[in-house]
């Protein structure tokens, strides 16, 4: 899950869930693990959408519904995500 807690409200990431919030802090927002661990924070105004979706598929993989511009620079040749799979598997992760 992404936490938005930007002025603006526009961050966004493929395949993840954004919440849009408000909160008397100096964080602009948080990527959450399936487990609630942060993943990723920013603290910065307009937080780079780069850094976001590097960090978002550094602990989620590839979205199915990513575009493919060719090879990922972040996967290393079939990695699995981080924690093996999730029971069930994930219907918008490549693995």
């Amino acid at each position: 899950m992404l936490i938005d807690l930007t002025e603006n409200g526009d961050l966004h990431t493929d395949g993840v869930e954004t919440v849009r919030a408000t909160a008397a802090t100096d964080v602009t927002a948080l990527l959450l693990r399936p487990d609630s661990y942060v993943a990723w924070a920013s603290s910065e105004t307009h937080p780079g959408q780069d850094e976001l979706r590097e960090a978002t598929r550094q602990w989620f993989g590839v979205p199915l519904n990513a575009q493919e511009d060719g090879p990922d620079p972040g996967d290393v040749a079939g990695r699995r995500r981080r924690g093996g799979r999730r029971r069930g598997g994930d219907p918008l992760i490549k693995t």
